[in-house]
């Protein structure tokens, strides 16, 4: 019951907004619904730092900010007809997403949607703390939010929009952090992915743009790669939330850029608006997705403006101009890409060691052959995690992106999708096939990271398919008898659906291997059932506001998001502080060190969370905390509960 409600909440929340826009406002479905959730992101990111600036608990009160400001702008649309962005909505596009999104809770439901179920890998530990933060500190900043691997006055950022909307639906709802954040992904990828993906569809279909919407909110669901990559690999939470907002700033782009329209109507100015919100937003989501927009919208912008000069070459003396115009132009692209490309080099270190040295290992690892990966971007069959390995290609799918993409090929306006999926496709096979320099040059700000990279694919497939549906559904019309198109078209979905629930089946197992809680680790799992059994116990072991010390890598890290007692040291990594660094390096001899206890009474630490065994086996890293292990049953650590190999001690040798 308590997924049902966080899942209704996490799904009001990001749908209340557009449906507001949508009934008061003059927007059709898609558009409504995309918008309305992008607003929400919005508004959590930007009130989680107003919020934390001027000393507010983040709460929710954002939820009387987004309804103000939903009916604010639906009335204003409402005065303004010229605003119109899409045409009218019709049953359909309901119909479709919710056939979508009951193929995406089809997928996920059983890996994930249950109080056992969590993130059991290294960036999964983070988001769930991060959640846990904010809800003990009332601090959702995208500007503090760092300190949780970083403790100090340091400002810093990392976003936080995704952690500040599991959090409200934490504080609604009452769910557990791994119960909300499962219940908001299932959301973001209803909300936000679906209706993104559909008008993105809908507005670059060349005909027929209410059926493509529809096709497209269908067939969101239906790609492997997105959205359910990034929940079995990572689990990168915001990424994918990121992710799903780039239809959104797509279809805001092409509206800025539509060399049909006024220099300065109220049309583009409104979208201009928007689609800065929207660049504020993806920060807020994960500001390196703005990268992969960026590769998207290259083509786009490079298209368009062609279009526009060779419209001024053929006006009457003003040849040169153009010519003039476009070498100018293209030499300060250049200049200002060259520009770009040292000042990131220079930040994130690339002089300072060779980069044969660099990226070298996990998933910036070549793993595939560069024809399986050029097959993988074709056929729709990425690699999927725990276990890499190619899955059942999509072959119906594949056939109606490309002939999706052929069709955009043939027109000007168009042009920019199939080169920007060649561009995603070349980045991906150079990630999953390459350790060479140049690969890691190309690919390095994505970390090399074929995962990353196969999620953003689906972005342009989608549409792309839905024309390539449209374009089959048109041809099946020149049947003449409507029994032959009756059995065509049912012969097509035969094919797409056959050939896409095998690839689906798989994902389905790759995330439900990612968020199951094993009755034993194996030296591998973060978690064991034993384990997960003593951390949901903590609430009556560990008196409220105290600090459990432990290593993070066998799991104690999760005494914070699953036993609401903070731990000493939330992330498998980080930069710690003196007195940190001085409890991990001597822990053990607290009966003995009068320094070691102070450190521990200056961090509020009385208690030890120890478990056998470490994720993966541990690195390099995990040594930093060798003393917190030898620490489990010295002398001065008095055991208080235990559940087979995990155990909570009482820190005595300071009392």
């Amino acid at each position: 019951m308590d997924v049902m409600v966080a899942l209704a909440a996490a799904v009001a929340i990001l749908l209340v907004p557009g449906i507001l826009l949508r009934v008061v406002g003059p927007l059709h479905t898609f558009a409504a619904l995309a918008l309305g959730s992008t607003g929400v992101i919005a508004v959590v990111g930007i009130s989680g730092v107003a919020a934390g600036t001027v000393g507010v608990p983040f709460g929710p009160w954002v939820l009387g900010v987004l309804l103000i400001g939903a009916l604010a702008i639906s009335v204003i649309l409402r005065r303004r007809p010229a605003v119109r962005i899409a045409s009218r909505t019709t049953a359909a596009q309901v119909l479709a997403l919710a056939v979508g999104s009951l193929i995406v809770i089809l997928v996920v439901a059983e890996p994930i949607l249950s109080p056992a179920r969590l993130a059991l890998n290294y960036d999964g530990v983070f988001h769930l703390n991060a959640v846990a933060r904010i809800l003990e500190t009332g601090d959702a900043s995208s500007f503090t939010m760092y300190r949780i691997t970083n403790p100090g006055d340091d400002v810093e950022f990392y976003p936080a929009a995704w952690h500040g909307l599991v959090a409200l639906v934490c504080q609604l709802t009452g769910a557990g952090i791994p119960v909300a954040t499962s219940a908001t992904w299932v959301a973001t990828a209803i909300a936000i992915w679906l209706p993104g993906v559909a008008w993105l569809a809908a507005t670059i279909a060349p005909r027929r743009p209410v059926l493509a919407g529809a096709v497209g909110a269908v067939l969101g669901a239906g790609f492997a790669a997105a959205p359910y990559g990034l929940l079995s690999f990572g689990t990168l939470y915001p990424n994918g939330l990121a992710y799903a907002l780039v239809p959104v700033g797509l279809v805001l782009l092409l509206r800025v850029l539509d060399v049909d329209d006024r220099l300065w109507s109220r049309r583009r100015l409104v979208a201009l608006a928007a689609f800065l919100v929207w660049g504020v937003t993806e920060a807020f989501a994960h500001p390196r997705s703005i990268v992969t927009f960026a590769v998207i919208a290259a083509p786009l912008l490079v298209t368009v403006a062609a279009r526009l000069l060779v419209r001024l070459a053929r006006q009457s003396g003003k040849r040169r101009l153009a010519i003039g115009i476009a070498v100018g132009g293209t030499t300060g692209v250049l200049a200002l890409g060259a520009a770009a490309a040292w000042v990131i080099l220079r930040q994130y270190g690339a002089f300072n060691e060779p980069l044969a040295d660099r990226l070298t290992g996990g998933p910036a690892r070549a793993s595939e052959t560069t024809w399986d990966a050029i097959v993988q971007v074709l056929l729709q069959a990425p690699v999927v995690s725990p276990s890499p390995g190619m899955i059942f290609p999509a072959v119906g799918l594949a056939l109606l992106a490309i002939a999706g993409f052929v069709v955009a090929a043939r027109r000007r306006d168009l042009l920019w999708l199939p080169i920007a999926f060649v561009l995603l496709g070349i980045l991906y096979v150079a990630a999953s096939s390459s350790d060479s320099d140049l690969a890691k040059l190309l690919t390095g700000l994505w970390y090399k990271d074929k995962f990353r990279l196969s999620a953003a694919l689906p972005i342009l497939a989608i549409p792309a398919a839905a024309i390539g549906a449209v374009l089959l559904i048109d041809l099946t019309r020149r049947i003449r008898r409507p029994a032959g198109r009756v059995a065509a078209l049912v012969a097509a979905a035969i094919v797409v659906v056959g050939t896409t629930i095998p690839g689906l089946l798989v994902v389905r197992d790759a995330v439900h291997a990612t968020f199951t809680i094993p009755a034993d680790k194996g030296g591998v799992a973060l978690l064991d059932s034993d384990e997960y059994r003593l951390l949901a116990q903590l609430p009556e072991l560990v008196p409220a506001g105290e600090v459990v010390v432990g290593n993070p890598w066998n799991g104690s890290a999760l005494t914070w998001a699953i036993g609401d007692r903070e731990s000493l040291y939330p992330h498998l990594n980080g930069v710690w502080g003196a007195d940190r660094d001085l409890v991990a390096a001597r822990l053990d001899l607290a009966a003995d060190d009068p320094e070691v206890c102070a450190a521990l009474d200056r961090l509020n630490v009385h208690y030890l969370f120890s478990s056998a065994g470490l994720l993966n086996g541990g690195d390099a890293t995990a040594a930093y905390w060798a003393a917190v292990d030898r620490a489990a049953g010295a002398p001065g650590f008095t055991e208080v509960a235990r559940e087979g190999g995990s155990v909570l001690y009482r820190i005595t040798a300071c009392d």
